[in-house]
């Protein structure tokens, strides 16, 4: 790929990525909320979707005419994002509409709180090195499907909640590694890439919505354990002190 002189300045580039990234954020809000009033719950689309959307991803950061020839960029760019926004909405489908707002602003938090960590990073240069760190952010995930495959935990009863924070942390890792080693070769990037930075934080963003999903579930799952527990154990005490 031809290096082109980068021209940018990093403050108005870090702006434009937050503006982009808040414009998909702002795009797919409605689409969760409507698929999420009326839709049904096929998961085989979801995965279907977002195996499709992270295939044409990929296709879009290894050919460069993709990537950064206008319009395709923009063109191509817009399917992922819909493929991917549609495959996320289908999963929220069947759920509270309050519970999912709540479940949105949740994920914003999450990813405010990693680009707070990368603002501090960047600013004290006191990070390692992000490829390396990335690299355990995705040994996370790998970890999960090891967890999930050997069948020897399936008993346990705190599995699922040791397997959401595995993945939320591991998310927390890929976000922050994935900004800074853009701040670390910020001198290769072009004005265009602002919008492959945005898209992979939304990314991210849609990440932390799956897991804080599926936290969801495991607290509601806790709750009703731990009820049942104690609705047990009065019940073995009254029964106690009867017999007694």
């Amino acid at each position: 790929m031809e290096v082109i002189p980068n021209t940018l300045i990093k403050g108005k580039f870090v702006l434009l990525t937050l503006l982009i990234w808040l414009l998909f954020l702002l795009i797919a809000i409605p689409q969760w909320m409507i698929m999420c009033l009326y839709a049904k719950n096929p998961l085989i689309y979801t995965l279907i979707l977002i195996l499709v959307g992270f295939v044409l991803l990929a296709c879009i950061h290894i050919v460069e005419v993709l990537k950064y020839k206008r319009p395709w960029n923009f063109v191509c760019l817009l399917i992922c994002y819909e493929i991917l926004t549609i495959g996320v909405a289908l999963y929220l489908t069947k759920w509270n509409l309050i519970h999912t707002l709540i479940l949105i602003g949740v994920g914003v938090l999450f990813s405010a709180f990693a680009m707070l960590v990368c603002v501090l990073l960047i600013f004290y240069q006191a990070y390692p090195n992000p490829v390396k760190l990335a690299i355990v952010g995705f040994m996370g995930f790998i970890l999960v499907y090891c967890i999930r495959s050997v069948h020897i935990f399936n008993k346990w009863f705190y599995l699922a909640d040791l397997e959401v924070t595995v993945f939320l942390v591991s998310t927390v890792i890929v976000t922050i590694c994935h900004i800074l080693i853009t701040n670390d070769n910020f001198e290769l990037l072009r004005q265009d890439d602002a919008m492959h930075v945005a898209f992979v934080l939304y990314l991210c963003y849609m990440l932390f919505i799956v897991g804080c999903r599926i936290a969801a579930h495991c607290i509601q799952s806790n709750m009703e354990y731990f009820k049942s527990k104690r609705t047990t154990a009065l019940a073995a005490n009254f029964y106690y002190d009867n017999v007694k």
